[in-house]
Formats: C-alpha cells, sequence, structure tokens
C-alpha cells in the first residue's frame, strides 16, 4: 500500500507470509490465505463471493493486474477469457473494452507519440490526430461497459495487462492512465507480480530469440537502455504516486496466478474452466538457427519479415536458454540497490523475494554458445526464406481457388474477402524478392486483379 494516499482511500497494509521459495525454510509469519484475505477484503470479494456483490446500486472496484511481463500474465488472461461468463455470474466482470484477452488499448491510452511504442503500429495509430480518436473511443466503450458491469450487480471489474509493466514508464502516464479509470470505480487496486530481475532477463532472452534479436551483449543493453523495465522501486514509486491501493507479490511465492486471482477474488479456481501454463521457453540451439541464419522478425522500418520464419514454438525444448553463474550475479547486481529501496517501501515484499536463487543458474551456461560460427549459415537461410515464400504463395492460391467457388456459387461478397487474404498471402510471398519466384508471383497477381474485375463488373 501506499501510506497517505487519500485519491482511492488507503486500507492497512497487507503481510504476505514468505513462504517457501527456493532459498530457505517456511517462517513464522502470517500466512499467504490470510494475507490475501484482506485484499480480498479490501477489494469486497467476500461479497462476490457470497452473491451480495451483486446487489444492484453497490460499490464497483477495479482490480488492475499490471504484470509484470513473463509472471504467467497470458495464461492468466485467456483463462480470464475463457471464464468470462462464469465470472460474471460470481459478480466479476473482465473487461472487453480495451481488446482481449491482454487489453492491449488500456497500455496506449496514457502514452504520446513523442517516443515510439509498438502499440501505436498494432493498433493502426499513425498521428495524434490518431491517438486523439483511438483514447475519445475506447474512454467511451469502457465507460459503456462499466455500466453494463454495474446494471448487472458486479462488485468487481478486472483489467490485466502486461504492458502497463512494460509499456508505462513516466509518472505522467500512470497519472493520465488514473484520469480515465478513478472516475468509473469507486476503487482500484493495482496488482503486480514480480521476480529477481535476473529471471525476468532470462525470459527476455527467449523473447528475443523468437524475434531474431539475440546478441552477444543483450544483458549489458538491458542495463544500459531498458532500466526502466528492470527497476521495481522506480516502478513502485510512479504508481504509489497516483494510486493508493498498490500491491507488489513475490511470484515465487505465487507461481500460479491464476490461483492468487482467484483467492483475491474469493472465488474457487475449480469451479472454472482450466488453463494450461503457457511455456515460453526456448532451446538455445533453436535460437542459435535464428542468430546463424540472421531471421530476424522485424525490419528497420518495423514491418514483419513473413519469410523468416522457423516455426520455433512448434521446436522441442530440451535444453533451455541459460546464463552461467557468473554473469547472472553480474546482472543482478545492478540492481541490488533499488530492490533494497523497493522492500523497504512495500510491505508485502522481503530481501529474499528478490535475491538470485544461484541453484537456478549452472557455472557455465549455453547461452555463449549460441553464437557459435555456422559456416552453411547463408544457403540454410535462403532455404528457409524460399520455402516460407513458397508456402504464402500456395496460401494464396488456396484462397484463390476458394473465393473462385464463392463466385460460381454468386457470393460475391465472401469471394473478394478471400480475393483480399489471397492478397495478402501474396505479399508476402513477394516479401522474399526471390529471383526464380518473381514470374509465378507477378503472373498470379495478374490473376487476382483479372477476378477482381470480373466480381466488379457482375
Amino acid at each position: 500500500m501506499a501510506p497517505g494516499r487519500d485519491d482511492q482511500g488507503a486500507g492497512p497494509p497487507a503481510t504476505v507470509d514468505a513462504g517457501r521459495n527456493g532459498r530457505g525454510v517456511p517462517r513464522a509469519l502470517p500466512s499467504p490465505r490470510d494475507a490475501f484475505g484482506r485484499l480480498v477484503r479490501a477489494l469486497g470479494g467476500r461479497a462476490a463471493a457470497t452473491g451480495l456483490g451483486r446487489r444492484r446500486g453497490g460499490r464497483l472496484r477495479l482490480l488492475l493486474h499490471i504484470g509484470t511481463e513473463k509472471t504467467g500474465s497470458t495464461s492468466l488472461q485467456y483463462w480470464c477469457v475463457v471464464n468470462a461468463a462464469a465470472l460474471r455470474e460470481h459478480g466479476i466482470w473482465y473487461a472487453d473494452a480495451q481488446g482481449r484477452p491482454d487489453h492491449r488499448g488500456i497500455a496506449v491510452y496514457p502514452k504520446d507519440m513523442s517516443e515510439p511504442d509498438d502499440g501505436f503500429w498494432e493498433l493502426g495509430l499513425r498521428s495524434p490526430a490518431d491517438l486523439a480518436r483511438f483514447r475519445e473511443g475506447l474512454a467511451r466503450r469502457l465507460a459503456e461497459e462499466v455500466a453494463a458491469a454495474r446494471a448487472r450487480g458486479c462488485s468487481t471489474f478486472v483489467i490485466s495487462s502486461e504492458h502497463l509493466h512494460s509499456r508505462m514508464i513516466t509518472t505522467d502516464e500512470v497519472g493520465r492512465l488514473k484520469g480515465l479509470l478513478a472516475p468509473l470505480f469507486d476503487e482500484v487496486t493495482v496488482v503486480a507480480f514480480i521476480r529477481p530481475q535476473i529471471d525476468l532477463a532470462v525470459s527476455r532472452l527467449s523473447v528475443a530469440a523468437r524475434e531474431g534479436a539475440l546478441r552477444p551483449d543483450l544483458l549489458d543493453v538491458f542495463v544500459r537502455l531498458n532500466r526502466p523495465y528492470f527497476d521495481y522501486h522506480a516502478m513502485w514509486q510512479r504508481w504509489t504516486a497516483h494510486f493508493a491501493r498498490v500491491e507488489f507479490l513475490a511470484f515465487d511465492r505465487n507461481p500460479d496466478v491464476i490461483e492468487r486471482l482467484c483467492e483475491i477474488l474469493a472465488v474457487d479456481k475449480d469451479a472454472f474452466q482450466a488453463q494450461p501454463r503457457m511455456n515460453e521457453k526456448v532451446d538455445y540451439r533453436a535460437a542459435m538457427l535464428t542468430c546463424a541464419l540472421d531471421l530476424t522478425k522485424w525490419d528497420a522500418d518495423g514491418h514483419r519479415n513473413w519469410n523468416h520464419d522457423i516455426y520455433i514454438d512448434d521446436l522441442p525444448v530440451e535444453m533451455p536458454i541459460s546464463l552461467s553463474r557468473d554473469a547472472a550475479r553480474r546482472f543482478q547486481a545492478n540492481f541490488a540497490e533499488g530492490n533494497a529501496a523497493l522492500v523497504r517501501a512495500c510491505p508485502t515484499l522481503e530481501a529474499r523475494d528478490l535475491d538470485m536463487d544461484e541453484t537456478r543458474f549452472p557455472v557455465e551456461g549455453n547461452f555463449e554458445r549460441i553464437f557459435q560460427a555456422f559456416e552453411a549459415a547463408s544457403f540454410a537461410r535462403r532455404s528457409v526464406v524460399r520455402l516460407n515464400a513458397e508456402l504464402w504463395l500456395q496460401r494464396s492460391r488456396t484462397r484463390f481457388s476458394q473465393a473462385e467457388t464463392h463466385e460460381a456459387h454468386g457470393k460475391l461478397h465472401e469471394a473478394n474477402l478471400l480475393l483480399d487474404e489471397a492478397a495478402t498471402f501474396l505479399d508476402r510471398a513477394r516479401q522474399a524478392d526471390l529471383e526464380r519466384m518473381r514470374p509465378a508471383v507477378a503472373g498470379f497477381a495478374d490473376e487476382i486483379d483479372v477476378m477482381r474485375r470480373r466480381i466488379a463488373g457482375g
């Protein structure tokens, strides 16, 4: 909690048991269930569990889950989407207006265009005018959805976006978000699960491997250029500057974030449809392929390269990317001072929650091996690009064939939609710019144009 704030009503600080975190023995502190019970009471979750939260005209609280990234947020969000209807029967409304499953729009709303953000590109925002229209539309849709939740008698409204951790790096942005949310809810509680920065960094290495963006000095880049992403104390200061109820919870003590969310909301996890935990690790040999073949996912202009796919998520993970123990120690040491300050400020954390667990790191890791030279890399890269381009061309032809079938049955609108997909897939094949494929690509583009004119004339 952030003591002394009166904008959302600060409740008593919660105390969470250090428990077992793989580093020591259980402590004689209040249990996690007791601590979460306090948070449940703050949220009115007990009323929701007994049906009292469904009363019309009651208070509506917002549970704002802000990540952090790589702490099971995606699994939690898909669980909420799958169980959205059942949750509403318990007086809990999982938001929809900001985009599902991860409510991406809520993290774009507070941004401005003075700094680049991939959310602008994803949402098609190219100018300040686009952003202004987006903000207006999101605010309207959210207000309508909150009104619907109140009309249904819900007591808790849930928004979840790990991008609120990674993209909102200034206090002004958090303040702008509060300006959107505070008028809509009677109370707001912000919840984040955090883990030692080195564990977050290792997860980020797998993300970089998927994007073909690994480099030998990436850990140093994290420290130099991405420090706000790893600086939990600064993050705490940003959020407590504007929200009175902020809970940072140790991920190592709460590795099943779905179960912990259910405890916070005072519902029985077993009463809902299960959502498997998603494995986001990458085998270091798959990472070696993306590096050796220079298979970057995005080009310099931010466009995706559709012909650099090696289907990395379908490859087995037998030897995940690992750092050496010494490298892990050096990285974690960068955040010792900030972590100590956070523990002093946040009553739900203890120092060992952010200590590196050395048993997770081998004496010698495999990260450095990823960048070993591969003499046949250029030849393998050409093969990957060619195979992907051929697949896109075949997909385009399949859509074209489907469009012909719809045209024959007089379904011209559906045929046009399929032609749009055929043209999109053909553009992806053209992106490879392979000399041997140019005639086939150009010829098929002409066939698509002929069919478009024929349908337009019909």
